[in-house]
């Protein structure tokens, strides 16, 4: 047999998402807030199960940490975006291959080292000195706008993505990194779990991200990202065993609410096409959510022109040539129907009925109107009128 291939070590880093604000908004919150991170970073720190020179170090709302054991890293950040879910706060940061090196803020090398000085700095100061990695960790964070764990490649390269049973936890999701323009970039996650899921308070996470949104539409659109990240974390071919979370989640986005809500955030036209996508990726007979998925893009004409805009990784090039193929045969039975709808008004008016018999023969027929609704007189007559078709009343 083989030797054992030696764990790579994994180290990170993550912040708050907005806690400047509530700092200067409301310091009893800011406070509370600080409190509830630093005993759930307390509470799940034995889920790392560290060796020696592996741990966590932190202060305030940020913390480093690192850990031979991909699997435990994965367990760890579960356990504390639960805790952050639950209690309505959230955070971003950075994981990648690496050691950040810690080295206690009194020994630095570079510095007098004398046995009197070391003995007066060892009881006044406190703190770290990090390697390297810690800036890739956190030149990584800064990079992604949005609330997510960028998991990133050796020295803060992008991530290949790997066969290993750990690495099949981390997923594809996007973010928008310019405030002013609505295209998203792409960045590797860790998916959400089922009780992590459970766990989202969707009205919390709403009455947040409208604060975010009326302190800053920049802040607002961190709030895209978690949505996108648990559209992908969801199974589509078992949805009907979801949580009412996810039920409600695709409720709001496919309802009437979605641009009320989000459309004044750049980039959130992604949250449907990331819906889309997720609903396109296997091959399966038309279901209910997928006709519901379907109808909302359809109907939504500015998205038709971001489907190739999306990322590779969000949307694979088959998902998007089965979209497309979709949008046109449906365009092509638009102007079909509209086609034969002109056709049975010009021979009812030909044949000299009046309005009232023209629509009386167009709802017997089932004739669908131009919007799909029933037919009425002023319908009627603006809708001749827009075609140049006259009428007898």
């Amino acid at each position: 047999m083989g030797r054992r291939q030696p764990e790579v070590p994994y180290c990170g880093f993550f912040d708050l998402v907005g806690i400047k604000d509530l700092a200067r908004h409301d310091t009893r919150a800011y406070y509370e807030t600080l409190k509830s991170f630093q005993n759930t970073i307390w509470d799940k720190s034995i889920r790392l199960k560290p060796e020696k020179g592996e741990g966590i170090w932190f202060f305030s709302d940020c913390m480093f940490f690192q850990c031979a054991n991909l699997k435990n890293i994965v367990d760890f950040i579960r356990e504390v975006r639960k805790d952050c879910f639950t209690g309505g706060y959230y955070f971003k940061g950075s994981i990648m291959p690496g050691t950040i090196t810690p080295v206690r803020a009194f020994q630095n090398p570079m510095m007098d080292q004398s046995a009197k000085a070391q003995k007066l700095r060892k009881k006044v100061l406190w703190g770290f000195y990090f390697g390297e990695s810690a800036v890739d960790l956190f030149s990584g964070h800064e990079k992604l706008k949005g609330i997510g764990i960028t998991v990133l490649g050796e020295s803060g390269a992008k991530h290949k993505p790997r066969r290993e049973p750990d690495h099949q936890e981390i997923l594809a999701s996007g973010f928008v990194p310019n405030a002013g323009h609505s295209l998203i970039s792409d960045y590797y996650d860790i998916k959400y779990s089922d009780s992590e899921i459970r766990s989202i308070d969707l009205d919390v996470l709403l009455k947040r991200f409208l604060k975010a949104k009326a302190t800053s539409k920049k802040l607002g659109r961190y709030y895209l990202t978690i949505l996108m990240t648990w559209i992908r974390s969801i199974d589509i071919d078992d949805i009907d065993q979801q949580h009412v979370n996810t039920s409600n989640l695709l409720s709001l986005i496919l309802g009437s609410e979605y641009e009320s809500l989000f459309g004044d955030v750049a980039g959130y036209e992604f949250i449907l096409l990331t819906l889309l996508g997720k609903v396109y990726e296997v091959e399966f007979p038309d279901t209910h959510l997928k006709q519901m998925v379907r109808e909302a893009f359809h109907k939504r004409k500015k998205l038709h022109n971001l489907v190739e805009k999306t990322p590779g990784i969000i949307m694979k090039r088959n998902v998007k040539s089965r979209i497309l193929d979709d949008l046109g045969r449906e365009a092509i039975t638009a102007v079909s129907i509209r086609s034969e709808i002109r056709i049975k008004i010009s021979s009812h008016a030909n044949k000299g009925l009046t309005k009232i018999e023209i629509l009386e023969a167009l709802r017997k027929d089932r004739t669908p109107s131009p919007d799909g609704k029933r037919w009425t007189k002023a319908k009627l007559e603006r809708y001749c009128r827009k075609n140049h078709i006259s009428l007898d009343d």
